[in-house]
């Protein structure tokens, strides 16, 4: 019987589909490794500020960042759906869906670190907010694109939806924030940082919210999945 040798489609085909399941497993440990990092950066804060059993950053955001652990984790179940299936749109479709879940779970955690600084009354000096944008530049989002550059797609904005390329909260938040104040020495507060009220509420640059976008920024992203996905997809065209 003869057996027929694979084309060269077929072979790129596979290749980019086991590299899409390399990167699906390096993307669930990075994910899991940044959980890790931020649960210790914010039992530091909780230790700081005096943070004793129930009113702790920790416990807070311990039930959005155990959903963001599990969705992480969904990431190898995919990969392990690849290598056992046959390359397929349907395979790239939910690894695509399983990142944005991922994302919206890593994104909610901004949101649960910001309730945590209202209910606590933080807010996020001028100081916090340099930090938290990375020098004007702003959020890049998990795929490592900008605000502009996510916004002059229509293509990335129409599928990602916002959580990939810019942040939904933070471009009002970081706006006109590195321009001169002629009244600059006098819009500090008592522990040398400026505010966002003139200075006249003592507040602390390190909130929850700037840990969590700082530890993000840093130790996360998508981009190299994003990529793989689109090269999976290509490869099945003919």
């Amino acid at each position: 019987m003869v057996m027929c040798k694979p084309s060269d489609h077929d072979v790129a085909i596979e290749e980019e589909f086991s590299k899409l399941q390399q990167v699906l497993i390096q993307t669930s440990n990075d994910t899991s490794n940044c959980l890790k990092l931020l649960k210790k950066h914010l039992s530091d804060y909780d230790n700081r500020n005096g943070n004793h059993f129930t009113n702790t950053a920790t416990r807070f955001m311990r039930t959005d960042m155990r959903n963001a652990k599990d969705t992480a984790m969904d990431l190898k179940h995919v990969a392990h759906d690849i290598n056992k299936n046959q390359p397929s749109k349907t395979e790239t479709s939910s690894v695509r869906n399983m990142m944005n879940s991922t994302a919206r779970a890593m994104e909610a955690l901004k949101a649960t670190a910001r309730n945590y600084d209202r209910e606590n009354k933080q807010r996020m000096g001028v100081k916090g907010r340099v930090d938290a944008a990375v020098g004007g530049d702003g959020d890049r989002g998990f795929l490592g694109r900008n605000r502009e550059s996510s916004s002059s797609s229509s293509s990335s904005s129409d599928s990602d939806g916002g959580l990939f390329g810019k942040n939904r909260d933070g471009h009002e938040q970081r706006g006109g924030l590195f321009g001169n104040d002629k009244n600059e020495e006098h819009h500090r507060n008592i522990t040398g940082n400026e505010d966002d009220n003139g200075g006249r509420i003592t507040g602390s640059s390190e909130t929850v919210e700037t840990i969590v976008r700082k530890v993000l920024r840093d130790h996360f992203s998508l981009s190299t999945l994003n990529h793989q996905i689109k090269a999976a997809e290509d490869s099945l065209t003919p």
